[in-house]
């Protein structure tokens, strides 16, 4: 559904307050990888190290990373081709995964 949008980081931290003493890890872009010197970052290393702490679908990818689809594509081809991501199928969804 296009109106779906991620839970802000206000909002996660809510829910997990609510859930207290439960342990719970809020996954969110102030994980992504520090910027170089020049303030760009490498997509392909932010794709890698988002999926390495959970599997996503292109459509989180590209949300989470502000990558659009067009372009995700072609960086996910890369990655695949080196070995580096897979794309599995969990009950009609396709999610990128680090390859093993």
């Amino acid at each position: 559904d296009p109106k779906l949008q991620p839970a802000g980081y206000e909002l996660l931290s809510h829910v997990a307050e609510r859930l207290f003493p439960l342990p719970v890890e809020i996954i969110s872009r102030t994980k992504a990888p520090q910027a170089h010197r020049d303030g760009s970052v490498d997509p392909r290393s932010a794709i890698i190290e988002t999926v390495r702490r959970r599997p996503c679908t292109s459509d989180e990818l590209s949300h989470t990373l502000g990558i659009p689809m067009q372009e995700l594509e072609l960086l996910m081809e890369d990655l695949e081709v080196k070995h580096l991501t897979i794309r599995k199928q969990v009950s009609g969804t396709e999610f990128i995964c680090i390859a093993e």
